[in-house]
């Protein structure tokens, strides 16, 4: 009933989002808990242990764009994010706009 699912970055660059989604039940609440250490680190340096291979922006958003159509947020959080090792703001911005898109989706769930 609360169980979850393991779909590595690898898996979601060959077959797309919905190697993630489809483990989703429609109308499910779910609460998200985003982990900057998934992220490429060309688009999120700051974090504790960069690793080539991560998601990109654009998958990203389409993961966030997918489940709020599939399912509703119930909660959401950004963890790992480590501002010193932040390159330029860049981890900052794409944080930022990672939420901006969540703030969105949820409100269009309304």
């Amino acid at each position: 009933r609360y169980g979850s699912r393991f779909v590595t970055a690898r898996e979601l660059h060959a077959q797309g989002v919905d190697a993630a989604l489809r483990h989703i039940p429609d109308g499910a609440r779910v609460v998200v808990s985003f982990d900057c250490d998934g992220l490429d680190p060309s688009i999120m340096p700051g974090v504790a242990a960069r690793t080539p291979g991560g998601l990109t922006y654009t998958q990203a958003i389409d993961l966030i764009a997918g489940l709020g159509k599939r399912a509703r947020i119930a909660g959401f959080d950004l963890v790992e994010f480590y501002p010193p090792a932040d390159l330029d703001g860049l981890s900052a911005l794409t944080a930022a706009r990672l939420l901006v898109n969540v703030i969105g989706t949820v409100v269009r769930q309304v």
